[in-house]
């Protein structure tokens, strides 16, 4: 047992960047990059909500925005999360990266190109729940979801107003030392 959770331990440690010194992003300057329109296709939004925290030399940030349906309901939701994943493995973002071509009798979920970066779409028609996610500049990931949405257009429109562009120059900056 204590030799299966010695490898499980190695493991992990070569899942995160050796550079300790290294810090996540405020979260508050990973606000910017979410959409900023208080409605989108009956959608209102809400107060965005966010993170940063450190421990032991790691740091993580995340921030969220959800948008619900007009007028207030109880179902469906569609919600826009970025996370600076700075401290996670090029190795696991590049399998991220990677192709996923799956299907099931309700639904789907497959790797697309998206202006030049892949994306994990996914889709099921029965519980009406969808998602992407992308990563960014290998430091971010960019998830959308919906619940109880009639297709995953909705998602991407929601992707569209995101300002990735922004994200990729913030990594940019962050690797040419001009913010820490």
């Amino acid at each position: 047992m204590k030799a299966k959770l010695g490898v499980i331990l190695s493991a992990l440690l070569i899942l995160v960047r050796n550079d300790t010194n290294a810090q996540a992003i405020d979260f508050r300057q990973l606000e910017f990059s979410l959409p900023q329109d208080s409605v989108i296709d009956g959608y209102l939004r809400t107060k965005p909500a966010g993170e940063t925290a450190a421990m032991m030399g790691f740091s993580t940030s995340w921030v969220e925005v959800r948008y619900r349906p007009e007028p207030d309901s109880s179902s469906g939701h569609i919600s826009i999360r970025i996370s600076d994943m700075i401290h996670v493995s090029s190795f696991l973002i590049l399998a991220m990266t990677g192709n996923v071509d799956r299907e099931t009798k309700t639904g789907y979920e497959r790797t697309v190109d998206y202006k030049g970066i892949k994306l994990l779409e996914a889709y099921d028609s029965l519980s009406r729940s969808g998602k992407l996610e992308m990563p960014i500049a290998g430091r971010f990931l960019v998830q959308i979801v919906g619940d109880d949405v009639s297709n995953v257009r909705i998602l991407y429109h929601f992707l569209e107003l995101s300002d990735i562009a922004r994200l990729e120059k913030l990594a940019l900056a962050i690797d040419n030392n001009k913010i820490k």
